[in-house]
């Protein structure tokens, strides 16, 4: 999988489409980024978060369609995202964002 340090600041790459979506992620200073999902059927942004390698740093999730994702909070379906918590996963072939704050 491609990382950060394999493009210059400023450059945008997709790193996935699996006709599902597209995952794109642009590199904005040589610490942070903003890694985008698009619905591969019409390019609309279906989730975007700004990311960071610095560890006084946390990514922020800072735009979901919740149209497109089912949304997950420990393990059960939510209307919300929580205000905070400690692991995120995306699984794009199913269309569900699962958050975990325990």
């Amino acid at each position: 999988m491609m990382t950060e340090d394999d493009f210059p600041v400023g450059e945008t790459r997709i790193i996935e489409d699996n006709g599902i979506v597209k995952q794109i992620y642009t590199r904005t200073n040589e610490d942070d980024g903003v890694y985008r999902i698009l619905d591969s059927q019409n390019d609309n942004q279906v989730f975007k978060a700004l990311t960071s390698r610095n560890s006084n740093k946390n990514s922020r999730v800072v735009y979901i369609d919740f149209d497109f994702w089912t949304i997950k909070v420990d393990g059960e379906v939510a209307e919300n995202i929580p205000p905070s918590s400690i692991d995120r996963v995306i699984d794009p072939e199913k269309k569900i964002i699962s958050f975990s704050t325990k």
